[in-house]
């Protein structure tokens, strides 16, 4: 059984994000040689280059896992086969799955008895999360392949998200780690107890650790304007609609375009955002990350790194309030007991603005306020239509609309395990927690 006698120390931690970068390096490489495999033949086999992979699962996963790596790797998953408990976002495919459980089989490798649950985790392998450990239990939470879209459309700009936990005298699962390790094989890692962050290239054999102590880029070379947003899907679109505005003045400098120049220039756009893109804001030059809307702790853990750096963050908050600036004690408390998939409150991370730049953090926050609110009140409005359905016909709302069901007793798998109904306290979270609450 994975166990530690007592919060692992720095050095410990630092060799447990070394390990876990590396298998999370073969993911990438794992979910690259899907995409290579995508037309291929049903008789096909993995390529050797992946090989180890294979050979470090247990043995009644290898024939299942090599099952799925014959098939095209961009075909829809069916739900029905991968039994997956987190119902939000796109559907699972073939490569979320067969990549979850290589990961799964390399942390248990690493860290034999260890938990592990992620975004595509079925609900008995959540059970086994919510089951009393002992002291020292360690446990990962984590997100294959971040950006599934981005992996089987374009083949880079997604990420492998990975959260290591242990269990307290208290009962509590305390984050220890963060590690992202993005499709260009740069990892990022944060050791918890001593908010050290460290980046490294894992594809250069040669490179080792660099610890950052702040962004690697100075300001005066970060890209003004230059922002990454989680704005692909119809509902982040219209969520991020004042981001993606030409015409709105964000009292930027002019921006040189060849031999002429763009005189007060709107916000230069990418929306491959969210963990994905944490690298590009602690050692590269993007100025923004912005997520416009609720987020679980596997997609939203790159903001612990971030406000780790020291980069003004806010969140986004209702338009009669001024934003929030986000603390890193109160980021620690808020991934602590990562929930189980639920439809409100999985997604524990209110909607957040990450900036180099203070005063446009602050800026885009209160645009976005105003943005989303208008965007909520429109799609609530009698006789409006969501744009929302389910399968079979049936119109949905957002979320919110989900708010004032979140105690029905046909939730699922949520346990009440404190007697409190079933209204677990990351809802707290969302609401009420002192002075720095979303």
């Amino acid at each position: 059984m994975a166990v530690v006698g007592d919060v692992p120390r720095r050095q410990n931690l630092l060799n447990a994000f070394r390990l876990c970068a590396k298998a999370q390096l073969q993911i990438i490489r794992l979910a690259r040689q899907q995409n290579r495999a995508a037309d291929a033949h049903e008789d096909d086999v993995i390529d050797l280059e992946d090989r180890r992979i294979v050979d470090a699962m247990p043995d009644e996963v290898v024939i299942d896992h090599l099952e799925r790596l014959r098939v095209s790797g961009a075909d829809a998953w069916d739900p029905d086969r991968s039994g997956k408990a987190d119902s939000s976002g796109l559907r699972q495919t073939k490569a979320d799955r067969g990549c979850h459980d290589a990961l799964v089989a390399l942390l248990e490798e690493l860290y034999p008895g260890c938990v592990v649950v992620g975004e595509e985790s079925t609900p008995g392998e959540w059970n086994e999360w919510f089951k009393p450990h002992p002291v020292g239990q360690v446990g990962f939470h984590i997100d294959a392949i971040d950006g599934s879209s981005l992996h089987d459309c374009l083949g880079w700009g997604f990420s492998s998200n990975l959260l290591m936990y242990v269990m307290t005298a208290s009962g509590d699962w305390h984050l220890v780690m963060v590690s992202i390790v993005n499709s260009s094989g740069d990892a990022v890692g944060l050791l918890c107890d001593t908010d050290s962050v460290f980046v490294r290239d894992l594809f250069d054999p040669d490179d080792v650790e660099e610890l950052l102590l702040e962004p690697k880029v100075a300001p005066e070379h970060v890209r003004p304007g230059f922002i990454a947003t989680v704005a692909a899907m119809p509902r982040a679109r219209r969520r991020s609609a004042v981001l993606l505005d030409s015409t709105t003045s964000w009292g930027l400098p002019a921006l040189p375009f060849g031999k002429s120049e763009e005189v007060d220039p709107p916000l230069t756009v990418t929306t491959a955002g969210g963990a994905p893109a944490t690298y590009g804001m602690a050692a590269l030059r993007l100025e923004g990350l912005i997520t416009t809307d609720a987020s679980t702790v596997h997609d939203a853990c790159g903001l612990l790194v971030l406000v780790a750096l020291g980069i003004p963050a806010y969140w986004v908050r209702g338009a009669s309030e001024a934003p929030t600036p986000i603390t890193l004690a109160h980021l620690k408390e808020m991934f602590a007991n990562p929930p189980r998939p639920h439809p409100v409150r999985y997604k524990r991370v209110p909607p957040h603005v990450v900036c180099r730049d203070e005063g446009r953090a602050v800026l885009i926050a209160k645009r976005l306020d105003s943005s989303a609110d208008l965007e909520v009140r429109a799609e609530l409005a009698p006789g409006s239509r969501s744009h929302l359905r389910v399968v079979g016909g049936q119109d949905l709302r957002d979320d919110v609309d989900n708010v004032d069901d979140e105690d029905d007793d046909d939730q699922d798998d949520v346990e009440d395990d404190d007697g409190d109904g079933g209204r677990d306290d990351e809802v707290d979270h969302l609401h009420h927690h002192g002075d720095d609450a979303p």
